[in-house]
Protein backbone atom coordinates (compact mmCIF):
# COMPACT_ATOMS: atom_id res chain seq x y z
CA UNK A 1 0.00 0.00 0.00
CA UNK A 2 1.59 3.03 -1.26
CA UNK A 3 1.52 6.35 1.30
CA UNK A 4 -0.07 9.43 1.18
CA UNK A 5 1.78 12.35 0.89
CA UNK A 6 1.29 13.79 4.00
CA UNK A 7 2.42 10.51 5.90
CA UNK A 8 5.67 10.57 3.29
CA UNK A 9 5.81 14.14 5.05
CA UNK A 10 5.66 13.04 8.21
CA UNK A 11 8.01 9.91 7.92
CA UNK A 12 10.42 12.63 6.74
CA UNK A 13 10.27 14.71 9.29
CA UNK A 14 10.72 12.10 12.15
CA UNK A 15 13.56 10.81 9.65
CA UNK A 16 15.14 14.38 9.82
CA UNK A 17 14.50 14.22 14.08
CA UNK A 18 17.03 10.76 13.94
CA UNK A 19 20.05 10.93 11.64
CA UNK A 20 23.09 9.01 12.32
CA UNK A 21 25.89 10.87 14.56
CA UNK A 22 28.21 10.34 10.94
CA UNK A 23 25.24 12.44 8.49
CA UNK A 24 24.32 14.84 11.20
CA UNK A 25 28.11 15.69 11.23
CA UNK A 26 28.57 15.92 7.53
CA UNK A 27 25.87 17.75 7.53
CA UNK A 28 27.48 20.89 9.76
CA UNK A 29 30.74 19.96 8.34
CA UNK A 30 32.55 18.41 11.37
CA UNK A 31 34.03 15.18 11.99
CA UNK A 32 31.89 12.76 14.05
CA UNK A 33 34.88 13.36 16.97
CA UNK A 34 33.79 17.10 17.34
CA UNK A 35 29.75 16.13 17.76
CA UNK A 36 30.95 13.40 20.54
CA UNK A 37 33.53 16.03 22.20
CA UNK A 38 30.93 18.77 22.34
CA UNK A 39 27.67 17.66 23.44
CA UNK A 40 26.94 21.20 24.73
CA UNK A 41 25.70 21.73 21.07
CA UNK A 42 22.18 19.77 21.92
CA UNK A 43 20.62 18.31 19.60
CA UNK A 44 21.57 14.59 20.70
CA UNK A 45 19.15 11.55 21.27
CA UNK A 46 19.11 9.05 24.16
CA UNK A 47 20.36 6.50 21.35
CA UNK A 48 23.47 8.49 20.09
CA UNK A 49 21.17 9.90 16.83
CA UNK A 50 20.75 13.40 16.18
CA UNK A 51 17.66 15.85 16.26
CA UNK A 52 18.84 18.22 12.75
CA UNK A 53 16.79 21.31 13.46
CA UNK A 54 17.53 20.86 17.27
CA UNK A 55 22.09 20.81 16.13
CA UNK A 56 21.09 23.07 13.61
CA UNK A 57 19.79 25.61 16.25
CA UNK A 58 22.44 25.17 18.33
CA UNK A 59 25.14 25.21 16.45
CA UNK A 60 23.73 29.11 15.04
CA UNK A 61 23.42 29.86 19.08
CA UNK A 62 26.85 28.36 19.85
CA UNK A 63 28.74 30.72 16.97
CA UNK A 64 28.09 34.14 18.75
CA UNK A 65 30.61 37.10 18.57
CA UNK A 66 33.10 36.48 21.74
CA UNK A 67 33.17 38.62 24.89
CA UNK A 68 35.83 40.59 24.51
CA UNK A 69 38.31 42.20 27.83
CA UNK A 70 38.10 45.66 27.35
CA UNK A 71 41.83 46.18 26.11
CA UNK A 72 40.81 44.45 22.73
CA UNK A 73 37.30 45.86 22.90
CA UNK A 74 39.37 49.57 22.42
CA UNK A 75 41.60 48.23 19.70
CA UNK A 76 38.58 46.59 17.80
CA UNK A 77 36.19 49.87 18.18
CA UNK A 78 39.18 51.80 17.20
CA UNK A 79 39.73 50.02 14.09
CA UNK A 80 36.00 49.06 12.87
CA UNK A 81 35.23 52.81 13.51
CA UNK A 82 38.55 53.64 10.95
CA UNK A 83 37.18 51.21 8.48
CA UNK A 84 33.66 52.81 8.69
CA UNK A 85 35.24 55.89 7.84
CA UNK A 86 37.46 55.00 5.00
CA UNK A 87 34.51 52.80 3.96
CA UNK A 88 33.38 54.01 0.20
CA UNK A 89 30.28 52.42 0.68
CA UNK A 90 29.03 52.00 4.17
CA UNK A 91 25.91 51.38 3.31
CA UNK A 92 26.11 48.61 0.79
CA UNK A 93 28.56 46.76 3.46
CA UNK A 94 26.31 47.04 6.30
CA UNK A 95 23.46 45.62 4.26
CA UNK A 96 25.99 42.87 3.36
CA UNK A 97 26.63 42.14 7.02
CA UNK A 98 23.06 42.41 8.04
CA UNK A 99 22.40 39.65 5.49
CA UNK A 100 25.05 37.51 6.67
CA UNK A 101 24.27 37.91 9.94
CA UNK A 102 20.62 36.99 9.53
CA UNK A 103 20.87 34.06 7.30
CA UNK A 104 24.01 32.23 8.85
CA UNK A 105 24.51 34.03 12.32
CA UNK A 106 28.12 34.95 13.83
CA UNK A 107 29.49 32.50 11.81
CA UNK A 108 28.33 34.48 8.68
CA UNK A 109 30.08 37.73 10.37
CA UNK A 110 33.62 35.35 10.40
CA UNK A 111 33.49 34.67 7.29
CA UNK A 112 33.20 38.35 5.95
CA UNK A 113 36.10 39.18 8.72
CA UNK A 114 38.43 36.07 7.32
CA UNK A 115 37.82 37.59 3.98
CA UNK A 116 38.32 41.31 5.04
CA UNK A 117 41.81 40.09 7.21
CA UNK A 118 42.61 38.19 3.11
CA UNK A 119 42.32 41.72 1.43
CA UNK A 120 43.91 43.68 4.75
CA UNK A 121 46.84 41.09 5.02
CA UNK A 122 47.70 41.83 0.79
CA UNK A 123 47.39 45.76 1.30
CA UNK A 124 49.69 45.79 4.00
CA UNK A 125 52.49 43.56 1.92
CA UNK A 126 51.59 45.77 -1.38
CA UNK A 127 52.33 49.10 1.29
CA UNK A 128 55.17 47.54 2.97
CA UNK A 129 57.01 47.34 -0.57
CA UNK A 130 56.10 50.36 -1.81
CA UNK A 131 57.71 52.31 1.40
CA UNK A 132 60.78 50.11 2.31
CA UNK A 133 62.91 51.57 0.20
CA UNK A 134 61.43 55.25 1.64
CA UNK A 135 61.98 53.97 5.34
CA UNK A 136 65.03 55.90 6.76
CA UNK A 137 67.93 54.53 8.59
CA UNK A 138 69.27 55.48 11.52
CA UNK A 139 71.72 57.21 10.62
CA UNK A 140 69.52 59.55 7.79
CA UNK A 141 67.47 60.21 10.98
CA UNK A 142 70.36 60.92 13.16
CA UNK A 143 71.76 63.48 10.84
CA UNK A 144 68.36 65.03 9.84
CA UNK A 145 68.45 65.98 13.68
CA UNK A 146 71.80 67.04 13.85
CA UNK A 147 70.77 69.47 11.25
CA UNK A 148 67.74 70.70 12.36
CA UNK A 149 69.12 71.25 15.82
CA UNK A 150 72.07 73.40 14.26
CA UNK A 151 69.50 75.06 12.14
CA UNK A 152 68.43 76.19 15.51
CA UNK A 153 71.44 76.84 17.11
CA UNK A 154 72.18 79.01 14.00
CA UNK A 155 68.24 80.77 14.60
CA UNK A 156 68.99 81.93 17.88
CA UNK A 157 72.25 83.14 17.31
CA UNK A 158 71.15 85.27 14.73
CA UNK A 159 68.09 86.34 17.03
CA UNK A 160 70.83 87.22 19.51
CA UNK A 161 73.25 89.09 17.50
CA UNK A 162 76.02 86.45 17.46
CA UNK A 163 76.88 86.64 13.90
CA UNK A 164 80.69 86.44 12.44
CA UNK A 165 81.47 87.98 8.73
CA UNK A 166 84.02 85.46 7.30
CA UNK A 167 86.20 86.67 4.65
CA UNK A 168 85.80 85.76 1.35
CA UNK A 169 88.90 84.48 0.81
CA UNK A 170 90.05 82.71 3.61
CA UNK A 171 88.32 81.30 6.58
CA UNK A 172 89.44 84.51 9.10
CA UNK A 173 86.26 86.44 10.38
CA UNK A 174 85.82 90.17 11.30
CA UNK A 175 86.32 91.53 14.41
CA UNK A 176 85.59 94.80 15.02
CA UNK A 177 88.49 96.62 13.62
CA UNK A 178 90.42 93.50 13.32
CA UNK A 179 90.51 90.36 11.54
CA UNK A 180 90.98 87.06 13.06
CA UNK A 181 92.59 83.65 12.55
CA UNK A 182 88.93 81.36 11.78
CA UNK A 183 87.33 79.38 11.93
CA UNK A 184 84.40 81.52 14.13
CA UNK A 185 83.43 81.55 17.41
CA UNK A 186 81.81 78.53 18.49
CA UNK A 187 78.15 79.69 19.18
CA UNK A 188 78.09 82.48 16.25
CA UNK A 189 76.04 82.09 12.94
CA UNK A 190 78.62 82.55 10.18
CA UNK A 191 77.96 85.41 7.06
CA UNK A 192 80.62 84.40 4.22
CA UNK A 193 80.47 87.67 2.20
CA UNK A 194 82.46 87.57 -1.20
CA UNK A 195 82.53 91.41 -0.47
CA UNK A 196 84.02 91.48 2.36
CA UNK A 197 87.49 90.20 2.11
CA UNK A 198 90.42 90.23 4.79
CA UNK A 199 93.17 92.59 4.53
CA UNK A 200 95.06 89.81 3.00
CA UNK A 201 92.59 88.89 0.69
CA UNK A 202 92.42 92.20 -0.24
CA UNK A 203 95.92 92.66 -1.43
CA UNK A 204 95.95 89.43 -2.98
CA UNK A 205 92.42 90.44 -4.64
CA UNK A 206 94.38 93.94 -6.26
CA UNK A 207 97.58 92.37 -7.57
CA UNK A 208 94.89 89.82 -9.44
CA UNK A 209 92.82 92.75 -11.00
CA UNK A 210 93.81 93.59 -15.01
CA UNK A 211 95.71 96.66 -15.22
CA UNK A 212 93.91 99.29 -17.35
CA UNK A 213 95.61 100.23 -20.60
CA UNK A 214 97.85 102.87 -20.98
CA UNK A 215 96.50 105.40 -23.57
CA UNK A 216 99.50 107.14 -25.73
Amino acid sequence: MALTKAQLAQASASLIKRIPQAVAAEVIGKPAVWLRDNPDVGGRNADGSYNLPDLVAGMRERFKPAELPDSDLESVLQATEALADMALRPQTIARLMERLESSHGAAGLAAFAAELLIQLLHMAALHDRIHSCMRPTPEQIKAEADQRLAELAEWDARAQGRVAVVCGGCDSYRWGRSWREGPAPTGYAVDRDHDALCPACEKASRKKRPRPPVSL
